[in-house]
């Protein structure tokens, strides 16, 4: 059994994923500086919540919770977690939970996601799931692929010596969103552009949203200028946890600028609290793996990004009597 979570839920899920999270399973693992149970637990106050829909599941003493959250292009969604674990109590009609009820509750999960996506529209539903997972079969049935491998790195020394001055770097405007769309296209496969399926809505400025339930951090881009376009985009996102995170995207051919990017941006957060810094990219990004290493930083984990499509995108169709028209 799966449904959307509930206001009567509340008790169970912070009994669950926040009094005690000892033996939760991260499917999809969270990542923020909020607990699921808390952003579960607010999402199912009755209060309209479009951008959030928590999902509960039980089978047996086995709990499940997922998110669903949409991304920045409207017409797809992320599966931003997905948690199980074993409740430490049952109810005198409940049964002992067995070996193949933490898959199940896993299934009805994934299924209330794409069915719930499915009728609101949705094109694509995303997740990002651990290398060793060992539920990757259970979102392959369900028409899941993937599209990327992506290691995250992380450094751990925020000091850096002087560094070095990019004349040409410039905070991020609105009106570059095109600009980097053509860097994305430039610098990744076709074959995970179409997976993506991103616009330049995607790389339009972060603004912040409701930041007390685990909303958008604290986010700054800038931009590289070259002869001929963007050659690099920066984006550092002051997280409120115990990390802070960069994203680099950078023109084929100019991955040596990678290590002035991250010394900029290492200094940019001295101005904050000091944490550690990660940065995740993906395997065919090589010039900016071997940049990274060279600057101080240290694989840690890998993920799968995979993805469903459920629907195709059409774009808005032209008025008849302006198929038409001859210019003069």
């Amino acid at each position: 059994m799966v449904r959307k979570s509930r206001l009567w839920d509340i008790p169970r899920i912070v009994r669950s994923f926040v009094l005690s999270r000892n033996g939760v399973v991260g499917v999809v693992p969270h990542a923020g500086s909020l607990t699921p149970g808390l952003i579960a637990a607010a999402s199912a106050l009755p209060i309209p919540s479009p951008r959030r829909q928590p999902y509960i599941s039980r089978r047996g003493r086995t709990f499940g919770l997922a998110l669903a959250t949409p991304r920045r292009e409207s017409d797809q969604l992320d599966l931003s977690w997905l948690l199980v674990r074993e409740e430490n109590g049952s109810g005198a009609n409940d049964h002992a939970s067995g070996p193949s009820d933490e898959t199940r509750v896993v299934t009805y999960l994934v299924e209330a996601v794409c069915k719930g996506a499915g009728e609101r529209g949705i094109v694509s539903v995303f997740a990002r799931l651990p290398e060793e997972c060992r539920y990757l079969e259970v979102f392959r049935e369900f028409g899941f692929t993937v599209v990327a491998r992506e290691p995250t790195y992380y450094r751990f020394e925020t000091s850096i010596p002087e560094p070095i001055a990019l004349s040409d770097l410039r905070r991020q405007e609105k009106h570059d969103a095109w600009a980097i769309q053509q860097l994305y296209r430039a610098c990744t496969p076709a074959a995970v552009q179409f997976a993506e399926n991103l616009t330049s809505r995607t790389w339009e400025p972060h603004v912040r949203r409701f930041p007390l339930f685990g909303g958008e951090p604290e986010s700054d881009s800038f931009v590289l200028d070259g002869e001929n376009g963007i050659d690099a985009w920066l984006r550092v996102d002051r997280e409120t946890d115990d990390q802070n995170r960069l994203s680099i995207m950078v023109k084929p051919g100019t991955s040596r600028v990678v290590p002035a990017l991250v010394d900029f941006a290492l200094e940019y957060l001295s101005n904050y609290n000091p944490r550690p810094v990660a940065i995740t990219v993906r395997d065919y990004e090589k010039g900016i793996r071997d940049a990274l290493e060279e600057s101080g930083f240290e694989a840690r984990y890998a993920r799968f990004l995979m993805v469903r499509h459920l629907g195709i995108r059409f774009k808005s169709m032209a008025k008849a009597s302006a198929l038409g028209r001859v210019p003069n």
